[in-house]
């Protein structure tokens, strides 16, 4: 059935019309408000991509666009622009009653397929005034040469399994960027001629989240390098850049040109990887303030890279976009908002919302559903000064860290808070409900780390020179998770690193002069320190991607001795490189490889023949080893031989004139009747003994 658009009646004046009266004058002692051009606007669709058709089959094209404008709200007008020949232009106007029922359309006609031939693209009026024209110098962009990088995974086919990473120092001649294999039992060893680089990156250098591209900063902006010879796959202008983040798969890359004064517009600029496209640009702070950013990453990615949003400063909200349009999609109001974290596996966000005195209104901790926004659990807290999110890496638990306190006190205009105490919420998404399990630290709280997989936590707990690490397992039948044994307090202990796989943690002091990492076995049912490693001036730590090695290191300007120290998963030290100079260590990151359950169970049944394999693989790679060593040695040993045997025929030759010289032949050798003998004593020890007078005289 057709759904008939009616057509507004034509009020208008006549031509030679003078009106006596004025419009105010008219709405004095009505309710009536002035129509707005803003409201109108907002309230008017424009649609683009629908089919051009001539003057007789007009009617049938409205009667169909009818049915489909009218799924949310039926239109109040619509109108189709045609040409001379009476044939439509491919887009029409339709308005609506509100602007919410404008918005709710746009959002369903927007990427509608019609036919084949035929996709919508719905905006607003109101968003489509706000273009602006192109600068008078602009020029249409040529296309960029296609550069072949070779295989961008070349380096997971190595048939040792071996990883890589990136350490970046500063020299004389430049700031060097050298990129190594961690190979097994020997030293690590640059990787190629082409991964050594002096001036390689003005700034600092990041890898991509699967170690595809290695980021390198400049002062017109950003360079993606990749391939087995490290070639620039990519260039991205964006001059003063100074931040960079890279989305969950490597398809978007955010850059952020920090402007403290206000001086640049899009200082936030999101970037396609492959094509290089500028996708989407923002003004953090608005354009005539502060360029300045609270939190990065500003832009937060689901995991599926569908969306990605950002909260402002006291903004009370989380504004969510499409990554198919890169428009604002939708909103998700949450009053005293002050952060918010998507979940690693599955499009629900945490959020943390700050206690509000002023409308009695408690602090609030809670998951939502994206996209239905749906709450699918809150926890509302009364005298919560802070809260901090964490997400399990498989997305199945959700910790937070609230600071409490019992009494809140005004003084001299400035808010004193009493008897502050640490907790922990930990919401469990394992099951169809949401549970939430809540428990108070025994001292205050530090740091908090999750198991990549599996139901266990560590917290660090204390201050200064006693710092204790607890490691908690979930039990959905108990009111709380289960404090697993007791370990040993630390040092400054400020951070928690689990194993990729999880079932080993370290934890370790940064910025701190004590240097302090301590190694547990978490596998058992009580967790085991295995070793403490003292590394003074450390402040950084970091597993490798597959969970075989830690390394600490001690990087940056001002530190007491640089350099970085490769680990065992265990503790135990393999490698231990000093370098003046050095500014950041980083190991290569690996993509995420889910093994089907099959290869797995396959492995396990064959585990003892597959370690007996490797171990003679270990075992000949060590003879190996050993050859090359000896022979390496062999060959310092003849190059000393040569040095030496001509040292020698120069001396034979020298003998002449060394004996005239000397008036002596000294190479004869000496008689023992030109030797003479002498024998010197050396106390060892010394006793002073006073000297008495004697008395010699008679009485």
């Amino acid at each position: 059935m057709a759904v008939e658009v009616p057509e507004l009646p034509d009020f208008s004046d006549p031509p030679e019309f003078v009106d006596e009266i004025t419009e105010e004058e008219v709405l004095i002692g009505t309710n009536i408000v002035k129509p707005s051009a803003r409201v109108y606007e907002e309230c008017c669709v424009l649609i683009w991509g629908i089919p051009s058709v001539g003057p007789e089959r007009i009617e049938k094209l409205k009667t169909v666009l009818g049915k489909l404008f009218s799924l949310t709200h039926p239109p109040v007008s619509t109108l189709f622009p045609v040409d001379d020949d009476g044939k439509t232009k491919g887009f029409c106007f339709v308005e609506y009653g509100d602007p919410n029922a404008a918005s709710e359309s746009c959002k369903i006609l927007d990427g509608h397929q019609l036919d084949k031939n035929h996709t919508f693209s719905a905006y607003s009026l109101s968003i489509m005034n706000e273009l602006k024209e192109p600068p008078k110098e602009w020029t249409e962009p040529t296309p960029n040469k296609y550069i072949d990088a070779g295989d961008l995974y070349w380096w997971l086919q190595n048939p040792k399994a071996m990883d890589q990473f990136a350490i970046q120092d500063e020299r004389r001649d430049g700031v060097k960027l050298q990129i190594y294999w961690n190979a097994k039992g020997q030293d690590p060893y640059i990787v190629n001629d082409n991964a050594d680089r002096t001036a390689w990156s003005e700034f600092i250098f990041k890898w991509s989240p699967f170690g595809t591209y290695l980021a390198t900063f400049h002062a017109q902006g950003i360079v993606l390098w990749g391939g087995e010879k490290f070639e620039r796959v990519l260039r991205i202008e964006h001059p003063g850049v100074s931040y960079l983040e890279f989305s969950p798969r490597e398809s978007y890359v955010v850059t952020y040109a920090q402007d403290d004064y206000g001086r640049f517009d899009n200082t936030l600029r999101v970037f396609d990887v492959f094509t290089g496209e500028l996708k989407k640009s923002f003004q953090p702070s608005g354009p005539t303030g502060s360029g300045r950013i609270h939190d990065w990453p500003f832009l937060k990615w689901s995991y599926d890279e569908k969306y990605f949003a950002f909260c402002r400063a006291k903004g009370d909200c989380i504004n969510i976009y499409n990554t198919e349009t890169f428009l604002v999609e939708n909103q998700i109001e949450l009053p005293g908002l002050v952060t918010f974290e998507w979940n690693p596996t599955r499009n629900i966000v945490g959020y943390y919302c700050e206690e509000r005195f002023d409308q009695n209104a408690p602090a609030e901790i809670g998951i939502i559903d994206y996209p239905s926004k749906q709450k699918l659990r809150a926890q509302r807290i009364f005298s919560v000064s802070s809260a901090s999110l964490y997400w399990q890496k498989d997305g199945q638990y959700l910790g937070a860290n609230t600071e409490r306190y019992s009494s809140r006190k005004m003084k001299d205009n400035e808010v004193k808070l009493i008897g502050p105490t640490s907790h922990v919420e930990v919401f469990d998404c394992t099951g169809k409900e949401i549970s939430v399990q809540t428990f108070q630290l025994p001292e205050p709280f530090i740091h908090f780390g999750w198991e990549p997989k599996g139901d266990k936590f560590a917290v660090l707990v204390g201050s200064g020179n006693k710092v204790t690490p607890l490691i908690y397992k979930i039990d959905p039948g108990k009111p709380q998770p289960v404090q697993l044994g007791k370990l040993d307090s630390g040092i400054q202990l400020t951070t928690v690193k689990w194993a990729p796989q999880g079932g080993w943690v370290v934890v370790y002091s940064e910025n701190s002069t004590v240097g302090q990492a301590i190694f547990i076995d978490a596998n058992g049912q009580e967790p085991a320190r295995t070793r403490i490693v003292e590394h003074s001036s450390m402040n950084f730590g970091e597993w490798d991607p597959t969970g075989r090695y830690f390394v600490t290191a001690s990087v940056g300007h001002n530190r007491f001795e640089t350099g970085y120290r490769i680990h065992t998963f265990q503790g135990r030290e393999l490698y231990k490189k000093s370098l003046d100079g050095l500014t950041r260590f980083k190991w290569r990151p690996r993509p995420h490889i889910v093994i089907p359950e099959v290869k797995v169970r396959e492995i396990k049944k064959n585990l003892k023949v597959l370690s007996k394999k490797f171990e003679d693989e270990d075992r000949k790679e060590q003879d190996k080893a050993s050859k090359e060593l000896i022979e390496q040695r062999r060959k310092l040993m003849d190059e000393f031989n040569k040095i030496r045997k001509v040292a020698e025929d120069r001396y034979v030759v020298e003998k002449a004139e060394r004996t005239r010289l000397r008036g002596v032949d000294s190479d004869s050798g000496y008689s023992e009747d030109e030797f003479v003998e002498e024998t010197i004593t050396v106390p060892l020890t010394t006793i002073i003994k006073p000297l008495k007078e004697e008395n010699t005289g008679k009485d």
